[in-house]
């Protein structure tokens, strides 16, 4: 999984005078704006070179597009991995989704996430959460399915109206797994509500076990409805899958190996995706490939089949290094290439750590393990950032620490909860030296949801998603 999930990464640059999912590094030629994007680079095949060469010489040439963008979107321009979405900001691989804050892997139709990991199925209003599938009105939980109006809860299917609640099905009204009158639970329910100041430690509090429902003969975390899966982590719907983070949709999901993020309609046969969405079969080695299929070792391909070491192509067919081939010629050429390839041992492999432009701390891999030390990773030759990344702050801001968040939220004459909406001019600072804004959407939602100013940054809050 370090190999894949070292290819998604969560943070996002200033590069070039844009937002970009790429850092500024050598390794990459340069970048331009999505909606300018238009591979117009091929080369020919260098027999003598390494397998490898011609492709990393295509990638070096290749300008790139700052994010990647897929079919029709409105107001996305601070977020990467972004399918048929409106109004997202600061969050990645969200797919048909709507008003989508400081979030990851947000998809099938579901709106008002916030600070949230891995949400699907409809869901709506959903704050600092992960794991939800078809519910809302979800505050401050885990691992949630078919419920509305919880929280500070986890492993719950099918309930309503639960706080400080686990391991339920089919319950309502509910306080730590107590069943109250409805008269009952609305009194207590407020005075366990009008303690803002404990919300985020509730959270820090919940159950740490994580459960594998509806499912059969399936190991890891979290992997719901699915069957014969090894090395799950927040998966759902999949079939006959190992090592797969993130991945699953609506439809069938089946046969996949070393996945992240992908999952959705009819898809079949992955092995190393990254951010492979919709209708894709026998994807191998290859990440951000969405509508295509029989496609190896490619990057960022839209409606394409049978292209091998590919970048950047939409609606194309029989392509080597993005040069146009007969299809007799291409069954010829690449015939002698996976043979080549085979008695080398190199078949199958994924991208070298020495093609990867990310700096690893900063991507999906880092965030599930950060085990791993400088030295090793770059001696896999993977780019590895020392210095600490710091938000490009003004020097005229007016920065405030999150410990002085009281000051700007409370209580007002008649008892209803109240952010003052001068935060939004405020630099938030948070105790790692991090620095975050509250923008309008957000405030707006946590006014309406009477919700407390977050305390910690914002990758942090996607990172206890998966640490918690």
């Amino acid at each position: 999984m370090k190999e894949i999930g070292s290819r998604l990464p969560i943070f996002l640059y200033k590069n070039n005078k844009m937002i970009s999912r790429y850092p500024a590094t050598e390794r990459i030629w340069g970048i331009i704006h999505i909606n300018s994007f238009e591979p117009n680079v091929w080369i020919d095949i260098d027999e003598e070179k390494w397998f490898l060469w011609s492709l990393q010489t295509l990638f070096k040439k290749t300008i790139f597009p700052n994010v990647l963008h897929y079919l029709e979107n409105e107001n996305v321009e601070y977020a990467d991995s972004i399918m048929s979405s409106k109004n997202v900001y600061l969050s990645s691989t969200i797919i048909i989704a709507e008003n989508v804050l400081y979030s990851y892997s947000i998809k099938d139709g579901s709106s008002n996430v916030f600070n949230s990991v891995m949400v699907g199925n409809s869901s709506e209003n959903i704050y600092f959460s992960h794991g939800i599938l078809r519910s809302f009105n979800i505050f401050y939980s885990k691992f949630i399915d078919n419920c509305n109006n919880v929280w500070f809860s986890t492993n719950l299917t099918n309930c309503s109206h639960c706080i400080d609640c686990k391991d339920l099905e089919h319950k309502s009204y509910c306080i730590n797994n107590i069943e109250y009158s409805k008269e009952e639970y609305e009194l207590k329910k407020k005075e366990i509500l009008d303690d803002k100041n404990a919300y985020f430690q509730r959270f820090l509090n919940l159950d740490k076990l994580w459960k594998n429902k509806w499912s059969e003969n399936v190991q890891g975390s979290f992997v719901l409805k699915s069957q014969d899966v090894s090395g799950g982590l927040l998966s759902y719907q999949v079939i006959k899958w190992n090592n797969v983070v993130g991945t699953g949709g609506s439809g069938e999901n089946e046969n996949m190996y070393d996945v992240v993020s992908a999952g959705s309609i009819s898809n079949d046969g992955f092995y190393g995706a990254v951010s492979t969405w919709g209708n894709s079969t026998h994807v191998y080695n290859c990440m951000n490939i969405t509508w295509s299929s029989n496609i190896y070792y490619s990057v960022y391909l839209s409606n394409c089949s049978f292209c091998l070491w590919c970048i950047g192509l939409k609606n194309k067919s029989y392509c080597i290094l993005n040069k146009q081939y007969t299809r007799e010629e291409w069954y010829q050429k690449v015939n002698e290439i996976f043979k080549t390839m085979e008695v080398s041992g190199i078949l199958g492999k994924f991208f070298p750590g020495i093609m990867n432009p990310y700096y690893f701390k900063d991507t999906m891999a880092y965030l599930i393990d950060d085990s791993f030390t400088k030295e090793e990773i770059e001696q896999e030759g993977y780019l590895w950032r020392d210095d600490v990344m710091k938000a490009d702050i003004p020097s005229n801001a007016d920065v405030i620490s999150n410990k002085d968040l009281q000051h700007y939220q409370g209580y007002d004459m008649n008892g209803k909860w109240s952010i003052n909406p001068i935060i939004l001019k405020k630099v938030i600072q948070d105790e790692k030296g991090n620095m975050y804004r509250i923008i309008p959407m957000e405030l707006q939602f946590l006014q309406k949801h009477e919700l407390p100013l977050p305390e910690i940054h914002r990758l942090d809050r996607i990172k206890l998603g998966f640490r918690s």
